[in-house]
């Protein structure tokens, strides 16, 4: 009873808190097939969050890829993750929310110990590859845990971080989770948070025990407040949102 009260809270703040940015006009390119390794090319950059992306869709599937080379976002990423919203335009309600990576408490502190060099070796590759396991999503119904190694659900999402410092994160979404009614148009929100280092906001942790979900089972999971100021830019959450018109067969 007291995870799901803690999952709950952890359901509210976590979403909670996200700017309102005018969307970026963006028109997606079709993708004949539905091979989740081949990512949607990251072909046009946002000079206010900083970061570069590409959506692609096709009947069944929309793919989406986000990338930067910039130190503080890549940390900020790895120690807080992305929240990716996509809903038909003024239908947020109706969407879908993917939390992802899902980061630990453990990982966290891991990641502040880790030097320049580290952060492009065997340490960091280790870290990403936990991460591309589970995602936490939120159709409407509450939050819940996708196991991403047997894919039943349909959601693929991967980290990546290449030996000359570019992090990719790729998404490859069912139509039906947040566009069932084939709308010709969707908006895509990915915000980052501050990573709980100085600024105030929320920092979801979640302890992970031994137990039956994949070798591991849920624990408790925990909220912590940071206090501080959020004036620099650094300390500010980064907000991506796109206004996306969706690729028609063959365009």
């Amino acid at each position: 009873m007291k995870f799901l009260q803690n999952l709950i809270l952890l359901s509210a703040l976590i979403w909670m808190g996200c700017s309102s940015a005018k969307p970026i006009p963006y028109q997606a390119k079709w993708k004949e097939h539905t091979l989740f390794y081949q990512q949607a090319p990251t072909d046009e950059t946002d000079m206010n969050s900083r970061l570069k992306f590409g959506v692609q869709n096709n009947a069944d599937m929309l793919f989406a890829s986000i990338s930067t080379r910039e130190p503080h976002i890549i940390s900020r990423i790895i120690s807080s993750g992305v929240k990716l919203s996509v809903y038909p335009p003024n239908e947020k309600k109706n969407g879908a929310r993917i939390l992802f990576p899902v980061v630990l408490k453990e990982d966290r502190k891991a990641i502040r110990k880790m030097d320049q060099l580290e952060m492009l070796g065997p340490s960091m590759q280790l870290l990403l590859d936990a991460y591309n396991k589970e995602a936490v999503i939120n159709l409407g119904g509450g939050d819940r845990i996708i196991n991403l190694l047997n894919n039943e659900d349909g959601l693929f999402c991967r980290i990546n971080l290449t030996v000359d410092g570019e992090l990719t994160i790729d998404y490859g979404l069912p139509m039906k989770y947040f566009n069932p009614d084939l709308q010709p148009n969707v908006t895509l929100s990915f915000t980052i948070n501050d990573g709980g280092s100085r600024a105030s906001g929320i920092t979801p942790g979640i302890s992970v025990g031994m137990g039956s979900y994949g070798g591991m089972g849920m624990g408790g999971m925990g909220v912590s407040l940071g206090t501080g100021g959020r004036n620099a830019y650094n300390n500010q959450a980064i907000e991506l949102k796109l206004d996306v018109n969706l690729a028609r067969t063959g365009s």
